[in-house]
């Protein structure tokens, strides 16, 4: 990869090729008049908002004692989950009491019921999965469907993925039980009934749950932050026929071979598409995993920055601009913010017809702005997880290493940059940040 020099005014190659102003760039453009905009997840009602006043001392309970027990293992999270039940039954009891009994305040109350045992189950599947998981921007209906959401996951034993459900729930239906006859997962057809079938609300998420669970199991997926097999069941679960034996003879999900499997299907049917190619991204939106732990602190500023994939190393070259970070089978392998920040540009939508020159040597990317001075940038990424504007915390995931734009090979390209400059005495920052990590 070429070696870049970042400044607030231009964006130039270091060997002999240059950037004017972003003005000229319009690629680049939107990073240098990228707003300060914070993300924020969507509120979900007045009843929550309640719940978070009243009822806030029994979730941090629950979630506090499953945290105590990780030492002893799941069983003894487990006993904790108990424990704490009674706890949170009252809690949710007295604010009945103080609520109107409407049906909506009713079905808003048994999710806010649930949600403190759903987050217990997401850090207990933290000791299978080496992280855990969480649901961002569901809507008020969604977050209402979550006590038949568990009941759905503890039957088909995967009570871990609740949030995974959900979040598929948001990207089939958003949760409008009324708009899709109750068929909340998208059924019916899958049922052997023709599409656009009623189905109950019940029906639908117990048997989309199942799906989920075979699909999981089938792609194999260790626990609720291992992205690339719960990839694989989410795009068989948009595809079914087969799609995930079929790609785990080519290696497991890639957009490629979805794509491919797409128009496969398409020609054989004699239509004009099949499925959705960006299933996965669109789930994916709602779902979001953070890790148990980053790797050493830099040995530069003052041990801000974390190095992303703690065992395994880097390497680089004379002139280069960072680091890059390559093992067996990396492909789709989360990548984590290596400080907080606000991310100031992404880019995505990287095709082998864009090329690799400008913006694009780095392929599908994110930089991130820490303040001081100092930018981090995850190059040649097969997808992302974090927009422009949006403020991340150290070890949130922003994406997933790929091989887009000037790349031989699936790998991610690190690189800190302070006040512009990549690097000093002959050496990039991100060199300098983690020695110890070299090959």
């Amino acid at each position: 990869m070429s070696v870049w020099r970042w400044s607030h005014n231009s964006l130039s190659l270091r060997e002999e090729h240059s950037l004017n102003a972003w003005q000229n760039n319009p690629v680049t453009n939107s990073l240098r008049n990228q707003g300060a905009a914070i993300h924020t997840a969507e509120t979900s009602g007045a009843a929550l908002q309640t719940f978070q006043a009243a009822g806030q001392s029994a979730g941090s309970a629950g979630a506090s004692a499953a945290a105590n027990a990780a030492a002893p293992g799941v069983g003894a999270a487990i006993q904790a989950t108990e424990k704490t039940v009674e706890k949170i039954k009252d809690t949710i009891e007295n604010i009945a009491a103080r609520v109107p009994h409407s049906s909506s305040s009713w079905g808003a109350l048994a999710a806010l019921f649930l949600m403190p045992l759903l987050i217990i189950a997401a850090i207990a599947g933290a000791f299978r999965g080496g992280g855990s998981a969480k649901n961002v921007n569901l809507s008020a209906d969604v977050i209402a469907l979550m006590p038949q959401i568990s009941a759905a996951c503890q039957t088909h034993s995967i009570p871990e993925y609740a949030p995974l459900v959900a979040a598929v729930i948001m990207q089939e239906s958003g949760g409008r039980t009324e708009a899709v006859g109750g068929d909340v997962m998208q059924c019916a057809e899958g049922m052997g009934l023709p599409v656009g079938t009623p189905v109950s609300v019940e029906e639908s998420i117990n048997f989309g749950t199942g799906i989920i669970a075979r699909n999981l199991r089938e792609a194999g997926a260790a626990g609720p932050t291992d992205i690339p097999r719960i990839s694989l069941a989410l795009q068989g679960y948009n595809f079914g026929n087969g799609y995930i034996s079929w790609a785990l003879a080519r290696g497991g999900y890639s957009k490629d071979n979805a794509r491919e499997f797409s128009e496969m299907q398409a020609a054989a049917h004699g239509w004009s598409g099949y499925g959705d190619i960006d299933y996965v991204d669109h789930v994916l939106r709602y779902y979001q995993v953070s890790v148990g732990g980053m790797g050493d602190a830099s040995a530069i500023a003052d041990g801000r920055f974390a190095y992303p994939l703690p065992g395994h190393t880097w390497d680089t070259y004379p002139g280069h601009n960072g680091i890059d970070i390559s093992f067996a089978n990396c492909y789709g392998e989360p990548v984590y913010a290596v400080a907080s920040g606000t991310v100031r540009y992404t880019q995505d939508g990287w095709t082998p017809a864009l090329g690799v020159g400008g913006m694009w040597s780095f392929g599908n990317s994110v930089f991130i702005e820490h303040g001081d001075g100092w930018i981090s940038a995850y190059g040649h990424l097969s997808a992302l997880a974090a927009a422009s504007g949006e403020t991340v915390t150290q070890g949130q995931l922003i994406g997933y290493i790929g091989s887009t734009g000037n790349s031989t090979g699936p790998h991610l390209h690190l690189a800190l940059y302070h006040n512009g400059d990549a690097g000093i005495g002959g050496q990039n920052f991100a060199e300098l940040a983690w020695p110890q990590y070299r090959e």
